[in-house]
Order: structure tokens, then C-alpha cells, then sequence
């Protein structure tokens, strides 16, 4: 009796242990799946970010180019008001 009962608790040991070496593998596993994925997301967060500059440079350019043409066609109507005054 002794005997078996030490081989089914052996058994229930092998397979604990076993059960325990799947988990950690699994765990191992998904921290490497989510160091990548937190690699890709830096990655991202670096292109989003270039983006913004890029956009935002672009949208000062076009505001300068907008006050330009405005004191350009400021200037024109003045030269035009005067243009009509001395007339």
C-alpha cells in the first residue's frame, strides 16, 4: 500500500511540476510578446510624434504665407486708395 501510494503521490508531483513548467514557459512567452509590442509602440509613439512636427511646421508655413498675403493685399489697397486720392 505504502508503495503505491508513494508512486501516485511521485505521479501527482511529476505532474505538478510539469503543470508549473508550462505556466512559466507561457509566462516567459507572453513577457516577449509584450516587450515586443512595447518596442513597436515606442516605435510608433516616434513616428506619431515626427508627424506632429512635420504638420505643425507645415501648418506655420501656411499661416505665415496667409499673414504675407494679407499685408500684401493691405499694402494694395492702400496703394490703391492713394492711387484714387490723388486723382
Amino acid at each position: 500500500m505504502k508503495v503505491n501510494a508513494r508512486k501516485e503521490a511521485d505521479i501527482i508531483l511529476s505532474n505538478a511540476e510539469l503543470q508549473g513548467e508550462k505556466i512559466i514557459a507561457n509566462a516567459q512567452a507572453r513577457r516577449m510578446a509584450l516587450v515586443g509590442e512595447i518596442e513597436e509602440l515606442k516605435r510608433a509613439r516616434g513616428f506619431v510624434l515626427a508627424a506632429a512636427a512635420v504638420a505643425a511646421r507645415y501648418a506655420q508655413v501656411i499661416l505665415d504665407q496667409m499673414r504675407a498675403t494679407r499685408r500684401l493685399r493691405s499694402r494694395r489697397r492702400e496703394t490703391t486708395c492713394r492711387s484714387w486720392r490723388l486723382r
